[in-house]
C-alpha cells in the first residue's frame, strides 16, 4: 500500500536537503518506525570522549522530560505525552544506564546480583530458581540498580519503582537468548542420540 496522508514539514515534507527534519523511515507501520536523534562512530567516542554517549542520552531526554512536563501545543490544545518505558537489549541496557546489577554479573565463585529488577544472584538469593515462590521475587524494584542517575532519569516516571523504565527487549531475550540456547541444546541432544549421520552429513567447525 502506498500512504496518501499528508507530511508536516516538522516531519519532513519533501524538502529531503533539510537535515533538521525528521523523517519516518517506514510509513504505514509504527513498529518500523525510527528517528535518528543523533549519530557518532563508537569508536572516536570511546577513545576521545568517553562520555560523549552518556551526555548526548541526558541532552535527549531532558529535551522528553519538558515536553512531558510542560506538553506540545496542538491545534490549540496542549497534549502531554508520557514515556511508559524504554525498551533495549540488555547490553545497551548496561552500558547507557550505569547499572550495578546486571546478566554481566552473573558469576560462580561468589554470589553478585544478576538483574537490574530484583537481587537475583545476591547471597541467598539464588538466580536459577524458577519456583513461584522463589526468594528474588519478593525483591523486584526493592533496590535501585545504578549508583549514578541514568540518562533518563528527569523523565517523569514511577518514582517509587523507577527501573520499571527499563523494558525488556523480547527479541534479544527470547530468540537471541534461551531459545538460542534450548536449540543449540536441543540439537546437540540429538546428535549424541545418533539421530544424525555424520557421513551424511558436511561437518564444518
Amino acid at each position: 500500500m502506498k500512504c496518501t496522508c499528508s507530511t508536516s514539514v516538522h516531519c519532513g515534507s519533501g524538502n529531503v536537503a533539510n537535515p533538521a527534519l525528521q523523517r519516518l523511515n517506514s510509513k504505514c507501520s509504527t513498529f518500523l518506525t525510527h528517528f535518528l536523534v543523533f549519530a557518532y562512530p563508537s569508536k572516536a567516542y570511546k577513545a576521545d570522549y568517553p562520555n560523549l554517549l552518556t551526555g548526548l542520552l541526558e541532552c535527549v531526554c531532558s529535551n522528553l522530560a519538558v515536553v512531558c512536563e510542560e506538553g506540545l501545543v496542538v491545534r490549540e490544545q496542549i497534549c502531554f505525552p508520557a514515556c511508559i518505558g524504554f525498551k533495549l537489549d540488555m547490553e545497551w541496557m548496561v552500558k547507557v544506564g550505569s547499572l550495578t546489577r546486571s546478566y554481566q554479573n552473573v558469576g560462580i565463585v561468589r554470589p553478585i546480583p544478576c538483574c537490574h529488577e530484583c537481587d537475583a544472584g545476591s547471597d541467598g538469593v539464588p538466580f536459577e530458581d524458577v519456583n513461584p515462590g522463589a526468594r528474588w521475587v519478593s525483591t523486584r524494584f526493592r533496590t535501585l540498580p545504578w549508583n549514578v542517575p541514568p540518562p533518563w532519569n528527569s523523565i517523569p516516571f514511577d518514582r517509587q519503582s523507577p527501573a520499571k523504565f527499563l523494558r525488556r527487549d523480547a527479541f534479544h531475550i527470547f530468540r537471541l537468548g534461551i531459545a538460542r540456547n534450548f536449540l543449540g541444546s536441543s540439537i546437540y541432544l540429538l546428535i549424541y542420540m545418533g539421530c544424525f549421520l555424520a557421513s551424511q552429513m558436511n561437518w564444518t567447525c
